[in-house]
């Protein structure tokens, strides 16, 4: 019957209960009711779609009828030739002195599959931002790999070109070279110009 209960959620609300979700579905729903009173309760889930946390609402004649075709399938398989007009739940509900903690179980069980969905629902939210934060950093790493690679090389071939030149022309070289470092210097420097005083 749970299994029951939680392929017909799956089929139908596109959501995904454990077995302790079935089981207190069918505790809550399972038992037969008059016509057009079907008792109602609202179900959590993960979203097969989004993975996110959902929410629907189920009722009793609702899953008896998935109970009646999950039956129906398992006789056919079996080729026993009945046909199931109708499947009708019985109560289920634990006797009075067991009853609290009956209740307190159900509730645990309840409470561990919102807790599990709900941590779904966020590792589907955070680890998919966490990889596209990765993948930036390991893009920009790369990127800056390659412009210090290019700097690297650029700086290395004007050291060879300057070298190639003053093996040509060494003290024009020399001279070139010290004339531009001077300028480059003197142009951060503030300078005062004195006149000669004439005596």
């Amino acid at each position: 019957m749970d299994q029951a209960i939680i392929h017909h959620v799956r089929e139908t609300y596109s959501l995904s209960i454990g077995e302790q979700g079935a089981e207190r579905i069918k505790i809550n729903l399972g038992y037969s009711c008059p016509k057009g009173k079907a008792k109602k309760m609202k179900v959590k889930g993960r979203n097969l779609n989004t993975g996110f946390p959902k929410e629907i609402e189920l009722d009793s004649e609702e899953m008896q009828e998935a109970a009646a075709d999950k039956l129906q399938q398992i006789l056919d398989l079996y080729e026993s030739g009945i046909h199931i007009v109708t499947v009708k739940l019985q109560d289920v509900h634990a006797p009075g002195e067991a009853k609290e903690a009956f209740e307190r179980v159900a509730s645990a069980k309840e409470d561990r599959e919102r807790l599990i969905n709900e941590a779904l629902g966020k590792y589907n939210q955070e680890i998919p931002k966490a990889r596209g934060e990765a993948e930036k950093t390991i893009r920009q790493a790369e990127a800056y790999a390659v412009q210090r690679i290019k700097y690297a090389e650029g700086d290395a071939n004007r050291f060879l070109q300057r070298l190639k030149e003053y093996k040509k022309a060494k003290q024009v070289t020399k001279d070139r070279l010290y004339l531009e470092t001077m300028r480059d210097t003197l142009r951060e420097i503030e300078k005062v110009v004195i006149p000669e005083t004439e005596e």
